[in-house]
């Protein structure tokens, strides 16, 4: 009988702080993992910095040009239907 009471007390005394140990090494162990992941090593292709200004000075300008006049119809003129 003594030796119950014994365990009972203990796991009432080292019980939540068991629990509260798991808890943080599972979120330890989630954290590490999404860290790995995203830093995977692939490799991200080379950007034609002068193809990408072709096609995208002229909306820019559009878009900043109509967000000065207020005009929703000249600022939404370049998106498509997703956007």
């Amino acid at each position: 009988m003594r030796r119950r009471i014994s365990i009972s007390i203990m796991n009432k005394k080292w019980g939540g702080k068991m629990k509260n140990k798991k808890i943080l090494s599972l979120v330890l162990i989630a954290v590490l993992l999404l860290v790995f992941t995203g830093c995977s090593g692939t490799k991200v292709e080379d950007i034609d910095t002068v193809e990408v200004s072709k096609y995208s000075d002229e909306m820019t300008e559009n878009i900043l040009t109509a967000i000065n006049e207020g005009s929703y119809e000249k600022y939404s003129r370049d998106f498509d239907e997703t956007m």
